[in-house]
């Protein structure tokens, strides 16, 4: 799958979140994600995540 460059959207950040950040980051894709948490809510995730995002939306 051609991904490079491509901007992705993961909405949900449940279960498969943090896995399907990291696929799309080895395939190039420029990530968004969106989840109903607050950002509060999910700083374990962006800890985990915030080295495979350009920017945090």
């Amino acid at each position: 799958m051609y991904l490079k460059n491509k901007r992705v959207l993961v909405l949900g950040l449940g279960v498969s979140g943090l896995s399907t950040v990291k696929a799309l980051h080895r395939l190039g894709a420029n990530i968004v994600v969106s989840d109903s948490k607050t950002k509060e809510e999910l700083k374990d995730f962006f800890d985990n995540i915030k080295i495979y995002m350009l920017k945090n939306i």
